[in-house]
């Protein structure tokens, strides 16, 4: 079907069309599009930085430059 659809833009554009570039495009579009995907994204986001930022703590602790 992919094949097809490139066929049909290459027809319909009157360009050369390349199956791969047609693939990441409709995937990106539709991962953004997923709203599901997005709000795990932005949690496993928040997850890493707030995981960084306890290390940058300890380590600061540990070398006697605690917050007082």
């Amino acid at each position: 079907m992919l094949d097809r659809y490139v066929a049909f833009l290459g027809q319909t554009s009157g360009r050369e069309v390349d199956a791969r570039e047609i693939a990441v495009d409709m995937l990106e579009q539709f991962m953004a599009s997923d709203r599901d995907f997005r709000q795990w994204q932005k949690l496993a986001l928040k997850s890493v930085f707030e995981s960084h930022e306890s290390r940058i703590e300890k380590s600061a602790q540990m070398n006697g430059q605690g917050a007082e």
